[in-house]
């Protein structure tokens, strides 16, 4: 059931980033969702479908850089830098994860930029920073988010936003199909 979770949800998220994208807003919603399964689990588990859901978004934007394949990459590490050393007890914490991820993305956003033959300019630069901020609010709300649909669904979560923290409570089967 784990597995469906983390599919399903990768899969809104590409859908999601890809709808804002139809709309002119660029949000990295695959990244925070990716942060979120690389902090609850290892991430060499899931790593196969990230860089599956990466190349999904890289190549319905037509990128010439795989940015979003390539700040995966920076996500990931800096994800298991966080299990360990991160603090998620609390919902400001969270702001230094969704800052890096904005900045790591928009930063390959804007390489992507220049290798296709474009300029930066002012402009660019100012969304990219608003791009960054967004990422900022993103981070946590879809941390909330996904923790509130775990919960629902009885399933493996942080426990980040409860006031008791309490260890999961797993039946054998589960514990043996999620290890």
């Amino acid at each position: 059931m784990f597995w469906l979770w983390l599919i399903f949800c990768l899969l809104c998220s590409c859908l999601l980033e890809v709808l804002l994208g139809l709309h002119s807003i660029a949000l990295p919603v695959l990244l925070s969702v990716v942060f979120y399964f690389s902090c609850l689990l290892p991430w060499r588990k899931g790593i196969l479908l990230y860089f599956l859901a990466a190349a999904l978004l890289d190549s319905w934007f037509a990128r010439t850089l795989p940015s979003t394949g390539l700040s995966l990459i920076g996500i990931l590490y800096f994800a298991g830098f966080w299990q360990r050393f991160g603090d998620m007890n609390s919902l400001f914490s969270l702001l230094v994860p969704g800052a890096l991820t904005g900045l790591i993305s928009s930063v390959l956003l804007l390489l992507n930029i220049l290798f296709s033959g474009g300029r930066i300019g002012v402009t660019t630069l100012f969304f990219s920073s608003l791009y960054c901020l967004a990422a900022i609010v993103l981070l946590p709300a879809v941390w909330w988010l996904l923790e509130k649909g775990a919960r629902l669904l009885a399933l493996r979560r942080q426990e980040v936003f409860s006031t008791a923290l309490r260890p999961e409570e797993y039946s054998a089967r589960e514990e043996a199909v999620d290890d």
